[in-house]
């Protein structure tokens, strides 16, 4: 999955809302290109990784594997690169569990 693509992922499971194909709406108007920024920076994605480990519901043993590669990234090889694929794939899980 492209970073931009990934990236629209994670916003919408952030709960931003797509108001046209370039454009996300919430409290703020962000620009997919330009503002998001999950991929480069641990202040946007520390948040993603919180909601989804507070978010318990979703966590069955295939769940918890996608937590234990997040928690892994973050204490082992620690790229952020690296962090924000495993966060998108448990994203993907997540969304596959609530279909």
């Amino acid at each position: 999955m492209k970073t931009q693509e990934a990236n629209k992922l994670i916003a919408e499971f952030m709960g931003l809302v797509v108001s046209d194909r370039d454009n996300y709406t919430s409290e703020l108007h962000t620009n997919v290109d330009a503002d998001l920024k999950y991929h480069t920076s641990w202040d946007w994605l520390m948040p993603v990784i919180h909601r989804l480990k507070v978010n318990r519901d979703w966590i069955d043993e295939e769940g918890q594997k996608f937590i234990d590669e997040i928690d892994n990234g973050l204490t082992c090889y620690g790229g952020i690169l690296d962090v924000h694929h495993d966060v998108v794939e448990a994203i993907v899980n997540y969304n596959e569990y609530k279909s």
